[in-house]
């Protein structure tokens, strides 16, 4: 099984010595020639001792495998080669409608032999890298559709019988989604605003406004409120006209609903710091004076020795900073 070397090493370690064997071992190594295939005939019988052999030695701790032996089976049956079809979808041309943000699964499916492979094209250039997924040699998967994924889609079916194509035209259609939302608005009597209420989609969606839950065409008659299109105009509101108006965005794929609080407000200013306070500054400097007010809603005068500047802010902490020369 294999060759050992004795070794014999004295060690001096007082009035002892110790006697240590060293045995190298080596497995037997299979030989290396080449096993002819075993061949039999279709429906016969074979008898192999094994089609792979692996021996395990002990006390080498290794294992040694024999080439492993080769079965051919010879049949008499001809396989035909046949042209291609596409068995999903059929034909040569379809079309598939796809939304914004949906997920787009294309599909080819074809029968041939030998088995034909597949391959995806897209007209005009090839669809963003990052979005597209190609999953069993067979489908094409995108995902987070934009317009710019529409166009037409070929699958093409190759093999060494020739070829065939299938054209998918991809129709790209999006539910409304939020150019401009209406926001929340607070107004002081006699002053003027509005609402926009801007989306978009495919198709354009159409822009409808409610108050209070109602059609805005069944409210009564409000003079400093006028509807144009997508917005809403107020002009020299007046007090006790606040009211919640709804816009709603629709087309035949959704909509967006979205609520807009209008209030009007009168509020008196006031002073949020105290009235008396002591600042020292350099001659030929710039001294910057706080004014922390309250404003209100109201148009407001905020002055400091003869200076002022005319500002609004709706309900707001404002520090009116006023500079001057000394």
């Amino acid at each position: 099984m294999g060759e050992s070397i004795n070794v014999l090493l004295r060690m001096n370690l007082g009035l002892h010595s110790n006697k240590i064997l060293l045995r190298v071992s080596k497995s037997p190594l299979w030989s290396k020639a080449y096993l002819e295939p075993a061949v039999v005939n279709e429906g016969s019988h074979a008898i192999l001792t094994y089609y792979s052999c692996n021996v395990h030695f002990h006390f080498a701790h290794t294992i040694q495998q024999k080439n492993p032996f080769t079965l051919k089976v010879l049949t008499t049956r001809g396989i035909t080669e046949t042209t291609l079809t596409f068995l999903s979808p059929t034909g040569t041309s379809s079309s598939k409608t796809v939304l914004r943000g949906d997920e787009l699964l294309l599909e080819c499916i074809a029968a041939g032999v030998p088995t034909p492979s597949i391959t995806w094209y897209k007209k005009g250039g090839d669809p963003p890298s990052k979005k597209v997924k190609f999953e069993n040699f067979k489908t094409l998967r995108i995902v987070g559709v934009s317009e710019a994924n529409a166009g037409d889609y070929s699958c093409l079916a190759s093999n060494k019988m020739g070829s065939i194509r299938h054209t998918i035209s991809v129709r790209y259609k999006a539910s409304p989604y939020w150019l401009s939302e209406p926001k929340n608005l607070i107004l002081a009597p006699e002053e003027d605003g509005n609402l926009i209420c801007r989306a978009n989609g495919l198709r354009k969606p159409e822009i409808t406004w409610l108050i209070n839950g109602d059609p805005i065409e069944s409210a009564p008659p409000n003079p400093s409120c006028r509807v144009a299109g997508d917005t809403i105009i107020f002009c020299s509101v007046q007090i006790g006209s606040s009211v919640v108006y709804q816009c709603n965005a629709s087309n035949e794929h959704g909509y967006l609903l979205a609520n807009a609080f209008v209030n009007i407000l009168d509020v008196q200013p006031r002073m949020l710091a105290p009235q008396s306070k002591v600042g020292l500054i350099w001659t030929a400097h710039f001294l910057a004076l706080p004014c922390p007010c309250y404003i209100g809603l109201r148009m407001v005068r905020a002055k400091s020795n003869g200076h002022g500047k005319r500002t609004r802010e709706a309900g707001k902490q404002e520090k009116k900073k006023w500079e001057h020369m000394k």
